[in-house]
């Protein structure tokens, strides 16, 4: 079997999760009890996704919805505007929605210290309060990419934007046409990152021997999932949505609907196009993507947009 892993990235998780220096600053004191949990609990979901396996008939799509999104990045620039969803219907009429967006799931902010999935809990818990069966949400292209919401505090801009999108969805999902019989291919690859380093400024670096100190290590996966014409492209890091509208485009080409999905069960920081790395300063709104979070120099998005293409056609219904 081959496991797709995804986060919403939430600001408002639990901490203690990560080992290693690099982690606390994020997550606070490492506690091997939040990370035997958190495996224990991924197992659970595993054994009980096999055990429920039935006959389903299953309807995607997506919808432009640009209104709750921007370019944090680059004032104006492009965001993947796109809301996709997978339903789900088994023979004994339950149900099951998969959303994915684009939007940085950090609506609310670091002051609130209460466990929260941010909007997309509210969006999947809206969808199961109309439907009665069950939704999970993948994040999409989030690198550069924060969501847009109007609302008198964080809880309440989080549950109008989850609303809004599980309402977007619903209306769409309930005159979908589905289909009982598609063609499914997964397929994982491992591979040795690029030399990690940290940039100081445009000429300077630091080693990339700091980064196992840090306890990053260069060992990335990868994964592919193809269900019918929707291909879901698994990458460890946050993103571009800049780069995911490029993808799309190609993957059209291709005769697939491409998701692009960020934190695929390791993390390695931003990819972001390659044409603003040499060009980024100091000082602006870049410098957070470009800078600190940029882990692996330049060509990254080369690198993935070559990763993707080797992957497609390896997973094909040809």
């Amino acid at each position: 079997s081959t496991v797709l892993f995804n986060a919403t990235h939430t600001h408002s998780g639990p901490g203690g999760w990560g080992p290693g220096v690099a982690a606390s600053p994020f997550a606070g004191k490492y506690d091997s009890r939040v990370e035997d949990s958190l495996v224990e609990a991924f197992l659970e979901s595993i054994r009980g996704a096999r055990q429920a396996l039935a006959p389903t008939a299953i309807a995607s799509g997506g919808i432009d919805v640009p209104d709750y999104l921007r370019n944090r990045a680059r004032e104006g620039a492009a965001v993947d505007s796109e809301l996709g969803y997978v339903a789900l219907l088994r023979e004994d009429g339950e149900q099951c929605h998969v959303v994915t967006y684009a939007a940085h799931a950090t609506v609310l902010g670091d002051s609130n210290m209460k466990f929260s999935a941010d909007y997309p809990g509210f969006l999947a818990r809206a969808i199961e309060r109309e439907t009665g069966g069950f939704a999970m949400f993948l994040a999409g292209a989030m690198g550069s990419t924060s969501a847009r919401i109007g609302g008198a505090d964080g809880i309440t801009r989080a549950e109008a934007l989850g609303e809004a999108l599980a309402k977007r969805v619903l209306e769409h999902t309930a005159s979908a046409d589905y289909c009982n019989a598609v063609d499914i291919g997964a397929i994982g690859v491992r591979f040795e990152s690029p030399s990690f380093q940290f940039r100081l400024n445009k000429s300077f670096r630091l080693s990339p021997n700091l980064f196992p100190w840090l306890g990053i290590d260069d060992d990335v996966w990868i994964h592919g999932a193809r269900i019918g014409d929707l291909f879901l492209y698994a990458t460890p890091c946050d993103i571009s949505g800049e780069i995911a509208i490029e993808w799309k485009a190609w993957a059209e080409t291709q005769g697939i609907d491409l998701w692009p999905l960020s934190f695929n069960g390791d993390y390695v920081g931003y990819i972001s196009p390659d044409r603003y790395y040499h060009t980024a300063e100091r000082g602006t709104s870049e410098e957070y993507e470009m800078f600190t979070m940029s882990w692996m120099g330049p060509y990254q998005e080369a690198l993935f947009t070559k990763l993707l293409h080797y992957l497609v056609p390896r997973v094909s219904n040809d």
